[in-house]
């Protein structure tokens, strides 16, 4: 897609937006992350997909269209946050309104979006784990809702051997120090776990040969106590992604991913929890062989993302935090 075609997707995406502005009245607010923004308006939030090409092609309005009714599709573990598919759609008199996606008709189609229920953010997980409200029973039941999810999705055809280079490739990449500009401590953290995992190369690979074929399959692929919702006592895990067939596909990642964030708030005994969850439903005991791999993916990852988009002091500084956790993963 051309330069100036994109411009002008962008620039309909933002007239939905400033729609949505006015609608909202006093009550409206954006929330950025990297792919996507989510527009919180009333009782009402709605997902935009940036104008982009990344893991998925969303520079198309049909790309984009795919990439909501994908996430529809895919989050049935959230029933109560999700709604529908909607388009935000222009007459040829310039009223502006929002539509279900396939209901378009004649109107010119500014953007589509996914639209969700609003919760306060007392709702979720990690409000609970940041005030020490959570529990053993809470996370372990969480572990074996996930186990039972991952059963459920479709074996993806990857091989150990593959799945363990891809690891290996995939640390290296996002360890480049020259990512991080002048942020000379996190560049030194970044650049002795990218000498580590070079270091241990062959036992990560050796590793991941463990796993079996049933072990990779379609993951949620966003697994944090953020997207852990409780609405009306009822457990939501929302934001599942798809991204492809991935070479890392290895369905332990979702397990490291989330245990990962239980370490970094000095939680160890619930990330043993969530782990005796999981495998009182899938009791494959090859995952303790891969499962610190996957939290020090998920550690550089979180970090490098706090480091790099957040404006934050407090943000950045957790950061630098996730960095030296993911060292101490590695270092055991």
């Amino acid at each position: 897609m051309s330069f100036s075609n994109l411009k002008q997707q962008r620039s309909k995406q933002q007239e939905a937006l400033s729609w949505l502005e006015t609608m909202g009245g006093g009550s409206f607010e954006v929330i950025k992350n990297a792919y996507d923004q989510v527009v919180l308006v009333g009782s009402r939030a709605y997902r935009f997909y940036g104008v982009s090409c990344n893991e998925r092609d969303n520079s198309t309005l049909d790309g984009r269209l795919e990439s909501a009714r994908s996430e529809l599709e895919l989050n049935d573990l959230a029933p109560e946050c999700y709604i529908r598919v909607v388009a935000i759609v222009r007459n040829s008199s310039g009223k502006i309104k929002i539509v279900e996606a396939g209901a378009e008709g004649d109107y010119t189609v500014l953007d589509y979006a996914l639209e969700m229920r609003r919760f306060p953010p007392e709702h979720t997980m990690a409000n609970l784990l940041t005030n020490s409200q959570l529990f053993y029973d809470d996370v372990y039941s969480l572990g074996a809702k996930i186990a039972e999810y991952h059963y459920g999705r479709v074996v993806v055809e990857l091989n150990s051997t593959n799945t363990g280079t891809g690891f290996v490739e995939d640390m290296a990449g996002l360890t480049d120090p020259m990512g991080l500009g002048e942020k000379t401590d996190s560049k030194v953290s970044l650049s002795e776990i990218r000498a580590l995992v070079g270091e241990k190369a062959p036992s990560i690979k050796a590793a991941f040969k463990t796993r079996s074929a049933c072990c990779f399959r379609f993951l949620h692929g966003n697994m944090c106590p953020n997207n852990v919702v409780y609405i009306d006592d009822n457990i939501n895990i929302r934001s599942a992604q798809s991204f492809g067939i991935l070479t890392n596909q290895d369905i332990a990642k979702d397990v490291g991913y989330f245990m990962s964030s239980l370490y970094f708030h000095k939680r160890d005994d619930l990330a043993a929890a969530f782990l005796d969850g999981y495998l009182s439903v899938n009791d494959d005991d090859t995952i303790h062989n891969v499962i610190n791999y996957w939290v020090v993916h998920a550690s550089v990852v979180r970090g490098l993302w706090l480091l790099v988009l957040s404006d934050i002091p407090k943000e950045k500084t957790a950061g630098g935090l996730y960095l030296k956790q993911a060292l101490d993963f590695l270092r055991k």
